[in-house]
């Protein structure tokens, strides 16, 4: 099976009969292979993007659900929280701008934006009729279709894509989007999960970002190195959160990860975080890899 990324021949099976422990849309059994020469892990065969729908619960997705309240800045190693600090460098609050979220789900980022930036001009693309919805109920305009397939009016300052990449059978088509969409000086951050983090490894099938059948392709700093190869890269960051490995020893354990296991477990999991800053253990906070960069 050649590698969806390098095209090297050198690949085989890396984890077989994977299952859908996540959500449990369905029974059936799923393989990962792995990529010798760029690290690439990939969901084989594909699935079909016309039929991967049936695979995302849509009343209970929870990139779908729209949170309550803004992204904090307090959350050092959180993308999004890592997003708004750039704009915040860069930007005076009545500042006006362009940017939009590729595969914005529940819209709760975007809400985040407009939050600090009230004169940004804001956008989403999703396939998710629901999201929207929620991108209408905050005043920010929606796109609804495939990221291939949308027209949009302009091209923007910023592009954002927070956990889609993975999602996506055609990384380099998914590229050809972000150039569309993107001028000369646009910056374009993309967050995915880490396939080289502690936690993957740690942790092995029971990693919570393989969440297979939803994820066709999983990232190491090397692979996505070689990804955006043709791009500019300016920066490509760690981020995350403890909550990767309460999930991943939840699915150890064969325990539903949205049910609580331990007593008091929302307060375990902040004190965890807090000591995780203090003693800057970092690689409690590895789990995600952040691009950052712009079209050459």
């Amino acid at each position: 099976m050649p590698c969806p990324i390098c095209q090297s021949p050198k690949t085989a099976l890396f984890i077989a009969g994977l299952t859908d422990t996540y959500y449990g849309t369905t029974t059936e059994k799923f393989d990962l292979w792995a990529c010798e020469n760029c690290e690439a892990k990939f969901q084989q065969p594909f699935i079909a993007e016309e039929t991967v729908g049936k695979y995302y619960p849509s009343s209970t997705y929870q990139p779908y659900q729209m949170s309550a309240n803004p992204v904090q800045l307090s959350w050092k190693h959180n993308p999004q929280s890592m997003y708004l600090r750039e704009l915040l460098k860069k930007h005076a609050p009545n500042d006006r701008f362009s940017l939009i979220d590729v595969g914005c789900g529940g819209g709760g980022f975007l809400m985040s934006v407009k939050h600090y930036f009230p004169n940004a001009y804001l956008a989403g693309v999703d396939i998710s009729e629901a999201s929207m919805q929620n991108l209408k109920a905050i005043g920010v305009d929606g796109f609804c279709g495939s990221l291939y397939d949308v027209e949009l009016p302009q091209k923007f300052d910023y592009i954002t894509s927070s956990q889609v990449l993975e999602h996506v059978n055609q990384p380099y088509l998914f590229q050809q989007t972000l150039r569309k969409l993107a001028h000369d000086n646009t910056i374009i951050m993309i967050d995915i999960p880490a396939a080289d983090s502690f936690t993957a490894r740690k942790f092995g099938r029971h990693w919570t970002h393989w969440d297979l059948p939803r994820h066709s392709i999983l990232y190491t700093k090397k692979t996505l190195t070689h990804l955006f190869r043709d791009f500019n890269t300016l920066e490509i960051r760690r981020g995350g959160s403890v909550l990767a490995i309460l999930s991943s020893y939840k699915l150890s354990k064969g325990k539903d990860v949205f049910q609580p296991i331990f007593p008091f477990e929302s307060l375990l999991f902040r004190a965890i975080t807090q000591m995780g800053k203090v003693l800057r253990l970092s690689f409690l906070f590895d789990d995600k890899l952040i691009w950052i960069g712009k079209i050459k």
